[in-house]
């Protein structure tokens, strides 16, 4: 009887052995893993020879005409702003001219 106990424990032991191997195995084969890894960033740059002709890349005539007629019309609008900002500087000029004109008329 002491055999059979002891053959029934061992083999009671060995199967709770390959179980928690068995429960080990699953957790593992079913675990997720989170890595986080921080590193500063960095660029590589390499300078390439172009060997292709400035005119290649140039806008056909149609483009290069609206483009011109708009950068004008900006360069109009930018001298009108400019003229409205020192508005201060014209009265002063013609109050000056008729102080001028005033003080020089006399003599």
């Amino acid at each position: 009887m002491d055999a059979e106990n002891n053959l029934a424990n061992q083999k009671e032991q060995k199967d709770a052995a390959t179980l928690e191997n068995l429960s080990l195995q699953d957790q593992i084969n079913f675990s997720t893993l989170t890595i986080q890894i921080y590193q500063s960033e960095t660029f590589k740059q390499e300078l390439i020879a172009n060997t292709k002709d400035y005119n290649d890349y140039k806008p056909n005539l149609g483009f290069r005409i609206i483009d011109s007629l708009k950068t004008g019309w900006n360069v109009l609008l930018d001298i009108i702003v400019f003229l409205l900002q020192i508005w201060w500087f014209f009265i002063i000029g013609i109050a000056a001219w008729f102080l001028f004109k005033k003080y020089n008329s006399k003599e």
